[in-house]
């Protein structure tokens, strides 16, 4: 069942002087997750990720598998811990070239937030099937994200109810170095994340260096 929090506890929890969260209740509800759980995001352009999420109690490891467009999946694996989740494992493959992560910083959240508080993950590519000329490039990659809490988000309507969010702004940067032929360079942009008591996220919207913006909305799970 959804828990619903009043908006004077929200206001409460976000007071001027000093806004804190326990955001625990606020992330995906891994413990109900350990036969599996879809959740289906879809972009205002018509663009769908599909999530798949399971929880092994015993090894307290979440793990959730992105399917985007058909070309480009993603694996995060997690450890939930008493005051956290940190990141232990990460994948990804695109257009057949498989990519792991080594992990330089593994925070993704802690449970309770402050205003000043900011988290933060940061991995190294490694490409395990490349071509020849990507290996004639050497190319390397570091991504890294800093999340931190902005305040109360916009009401989320789900299943006929409006629910009360909390947002937060994860920045993104992507180093590219490729040692022989291009010069270095990064690429910056950031989304905002709303996240709804019971579900984890439910909307998250986009904003890129060329100025253009996509936002993406939960519009099912599949509970198995």
């Amino acid at each position: 069942m959804i828990r619903l929090i009043p908006l004077l506890l929200i206001s409460v929890l976000f007071s001027c002087a000093n806004r804190s969260l326990d955001f625990k209740s606020y992330y995906f509800p891994y413990e109900k997750m350990e036969n599996g759980h879809h959740y289906l995001y879809v972009s205002d352009q018509g663009d769908s990720i599909l999530w798949k999420m399971t929880y092994n109690s015993e090894d307290r490891l979440f793990r959730t598998e992105g399917f985007f467009n058909g070309d480009y999946t993603e694996t995060v694996r997690e450890e939930i811990t008493d005051d956290r989740s940190k990141m232990l494992a990460y994948y990804q493959v695109l257009s057949g070239t498989r990519t792991k992560g080594i992990i330089n910083k593994d925070e993704i959240v802690y449970w309770e937030i402050d205003d000043s508080d900011s988290f933060e993950w940061e991995l190294d590519y490694v490409y395990e099937d490349t071509e020849d000329e990507l290996e004639d490039l050497e190319v390397t990659m570091r991504l890294s994200k800093v999340r931190s809490l902005e305040g109360p988000g916009s009401d989320f309507k789900w299943n006929g109810q409006n629910l009360e969010t909390v947002l937060f702004k994860d920045e993104f940067e992507r180093h590219y170095s490729f040692n022989k032929v291009y010069d270095p360079f990064v690429v910056k942009y950031y989304f905002e994340s709303s996240y709804a008591e019971g579900i984890g996220l439910v909307k998250f919207v986009g904003h890129f260096e060329d100025n253009t913006t996509v936002s993406w909305k939960l519009t099912d799970i599949i509970e198995y």
